[in-house]
């Protein structure tokens, strides 16, 4: 499998308080499979970055300073290289390449 990494800042510019959770987040690939959060890379991830304290949920207030967060997502090779959407809370956000943040969990294949 690779570990996708998807690092972004949080902000909220609504009226009311947003409360924000990795569960709250899906990945969508263009073949239709959808993954979850992994908690065991984002834990992986977490001991590899000192200094990043992350807690399973965050609340904003409106106008707070934007947080960095980051969410780590288990997906098969054969993904790899794909376009995902990122779901928040089933509404769909963002489309991002497989490519980018992607790390190989298993290294014994080549690299260019």
């Amino acid at each position: 499998g690779v570990f996708l990494e998807l690092h972004y800042l949080l902000s909220n510019q609504s009226d009311s308080e947003v409360i924000f959770a990795h569960d709250d987040l899906e990945l969508e690939s263009t073949s239709g499979r959808s993954y979850p959060h992994s908690p065991a890379g984002l834990a992986a991830w977490v001991k590899e970055s000192p200094g990043y304290n992350l807690t399973a949920a965050i609340r904003l207030t409106r106008g707070s300073h934007p947080r960095p967060w980051v969410t780590v997502f288990d997906i098969p090779i054969s993904e790899r290289g794909s376009v995902f959407t990122i779901r928040f809370r089933g509404e769909s956000t963002v489309s991002i390449l497989g490519e980018l943040g992607g790390v190989e969990r298993d290294d014994s294949e080549g690299h260019e």
